[in-house]
């Protein structure tokens, strides 16, 4: 990877940082189309999901006093989610 391409991501994942620490949301959707324009995305989908699940390792990890309140009415989810995301995969592994 070129240093230009380094940049080009690195100032695209700083700003999506900035973002989404203000509003909460957006990292991988203000990040991924620019630094599309300077990694491919075979390089760039892993590292995105990489980056989202550590930074929400980290908000679990800061909220974690309210998780006790919060936990009933996710649980539903999490529970949906889990089959789910299991299901998708195999029926996009096989398409």
């Amino acid at each position: 990877m070129s240093p230009t391409s380094c940049l080009v991501v690195a100032l695209a994942s700083a700003g999506a940082a900035t973002v989404t620490g203000a509003i909460g949301y957006g990292y991988a959707v203000i990040t991924v189309p620019i630094a599309l324009l300077a990694v491919s995305g075979r390089v760039l989908s892993p590292a995105i999901v990489l980056v989202e699940v550590a930074l929400n390792l980290y908000a679990l990890w800061w909220y974690r006093a309210s998780l006790r309140r919060i936990l009933p009415v996710i649980a539903p989810l999490v529970i949906g989610l889990v089959p789910g995301v299991a299901l998708g995969a195999v029926l996009l592994g096989i398409g």
